[in-house]
């Protein structure tokens, strides 16, 4: 049987609600607000302007997926591997690295979760418990630079068209491309996937669509609400954080004609503000892509270990 309207829309908010779990909406919206305080005067350490911190090593948070071979070297297996390699990149490069999903609709890409290795146990215990249809996955090597003098004079285009390379190589799904856009962010993008019946078909990714509207002034969630509505994209919502559309920080942009990925790009370029990349993730499952902001954190060394420090746009 068909799963009815209502039934796809009650799924389909149950996986938002998960996914925004792990998207850190609410730290996204807190630091681009840039001033130092939540809605209730709290500064947040390490996120936010004015209170900038760095993340002790106690609480840097592993990358799922993310395996050292030797130095410099990473294998990264994961549902996504390009996504998690993009989140390690950003770690290492300093710059933003954004990841955009495919359609992911033939049966050869896409696999219930019970059937992940790292779902192996969970489904041991659970024989009855299948999940939801997600990406099959595979591996990709991330290779990056090891000494400061590296990193520094290292292309992040070439170290990340290494990875795509990588991918490839391994006889991932889909075919993607590297896009470099605003000041020095970059985005992997689908440029090709299996359609339903298996035949290897071009992409475009929703964020590659033109669109326009009016310029003025609007709160943030209300203008990234706006060009998810032109794309037709369901954003992580900003409603969880304890701001208010009101208190939200303002931004002045209008768009003719042009990608949505440049327009997202200079709403989220908040001078003083963390800089930001963006998840947009297909959900096989219920049809349709979500998209989720999160600020880019660079290593850094310090007497104490290496942590995470927040990157910020100038002034």
């Amino acid at each position: 049987m068909k799963r009815t309207l209502k039934g796809r829309l009650l799924v389909g908010m149950s996986l938002l609600a998960v996914y925004a779990a792990f998207g850190r909406p609410q730290s996204a919206l807190l630091a681009l607000q840039g001033n130092g305080t939540t809605g209730r005067g709290q500064g947040i350490p390490g996120v936010i302007q004015g209170q900038r911190g760095l993340m002790p090593p106690s609480v840097i948070p592993p990358i799922d997926g993310v395996v050292l071979q030797s130095d410099g070297v990473f294998d990264v297996t994961d549902p996504r591997p390009l996504q998690q390699a993009a989140e390690l990149l950003e770690r290492k490069l300093g710059v933003p690295i954004s990841y955009e999903d495919p359609v992911w609709a033939s049966r050869g890409d896409t696999v219930q979760a019970a059937q992940l290795p790292q779902n192996r146990d969970l489904a041991a215990r659970n024989p009855n418990w299948k999940g939801n249809l997600v990406p099959r996955g595979g591996t990709v090597a991330v290779v990056v630079p090891t000494t400061p003098e590296a990193k520094q004079a290292a292309n992040p285009a070439f170290v990340i068209q290494a990875a795509l390379s990588s991918y490839e190589t391994r006889g991932n799904s889909g075919q993607f491309k590297l896009v470099q856009f605003g000041e020095n962010e970059f985005s992997i993008v689908p440029t090709k996937a299996e359609d339903k019946g298996g035949r290897l078909m071009n992409q475009l990714s929703p964020l590659d669509l033109k669109i326009s509207f009016p310029e003025q002034e609007r709160s943030l969630p209300a203008t990234v609400d706006l060009i998810c509505h032109a794309i037709r994209v369901r954003p992580i919502r900003f409603d969880s954080s304890p701001l208010t559309y009101s208190q939200a920080p303002r931004v002045r942009v209008g768009a003719e004609n042009e990608t949505a990925r440049e327009v997202l790009a200079r709403a989220l370029k908040i001078p003083g503000g963390a800089k930001f990349s963006f998840h947009l993730n297909y959900m096989p499952d219920v049809q349709f892509y979500v998209i989720g902001l999160n600020p880019v954190r660079v290593e850094v060394p310090t007497p104490h270990g290496m942590q995470l420090e927040t990157l910020y746009w100038p002034q």
